[in-house]
């Protein structure tokens, strides 16, 4: 069973930002099986309609994992690429070695001025 997501050290499920402020994301990964992982992340922002706004993704990551192990992926982007609005942040995860399936976690995050 996977972990609760959250948008903050506090267990924030929704967070209002400044334009000026920039967004980190930090994703843990457990990887529990013994083998090679290419892995594509991304972090899609959403408008309340269902339409896409941003999106931010790495090309790929490739993992040589020899034991059982927690793998740290970090990403920043500058608030002031979205307008001012309210978004919903969906996570996606693809291991491009499997069948192309993700996994994905929705929070809500505003940005204001």
């Amino acid at each position: 069973m996977p972990r609760a997501s959250r948008l903050s050290a506090r267990g924030d499920h929704s967070i209002v930002v400044k334009k000026s402020d920039r967004l980190n994301f930090l994703i843990l990964l457990k990887l529990e099986e013994i083998r090679q992982y290419t892995l594509r992340y991304v972090i899609t922002f959403w408008l309340p309609n269902g339409k896409r706004a941003a999106i931010l993704e790495n090309d790929f990551d490739a993992i040589e994992h020899y034991v059982t192990s927690e793998y740290e992926v970090r990403a920043e982007m500058a608030a002031e690429l979205l307008a001012i609005g309210e978004y919903y942040i969906s996570f996606s995860l693809f291991d491009l070695n499997q069948d192309r399936s993700s996994e994905n976690e929705k929070e809500t995050i505003r940005v204001g001025r």
